[in-house]
């Protein structure tokens, strides 16, 4: 789906950013999947997401980005480590 294909982005832009386009992608594909239940019918019944869906996708999205954060801060901390060993362990 566009959703699939546009879910690397969230990668790509700034991290104030990023959460909003995350959960942009995972609501559009609670829409899809509840399409899917109606089978299309989308003219008799308006696809709904429950609130359970929508605090799952809240949790899914903070988590991603705890997760994300970390691992930036521990390159961060390596780049650092690299960059002193090629200095000869000299700071300044």
């Amino acid at each position: 789906t566009f959703f699939d294909r546009g879910a690397p982005l969230a990668d790509r832009v700034s991290s104030w950013l990023s959460p909003s386009v995350d959960l942009f992608v995972a609501g559009g594909r609670e829409v899809i999947a509840s399409i899917r239940q109606l089978d299309g019918d989308v003219l008799r019944v308006r696809p709904t997401v429950s609130k359970w869906r929508r605090v799952r996708m809240m949790a899914k999205t903070f988590l991603r980005q705890r997760v994300s954060q970390r691992l930036a801060k521990q390159r961060r901390g390596k780049r650092r480590l690299g960059n002193q060993q090629l200095d000869g362990g000299r700071t300044g």
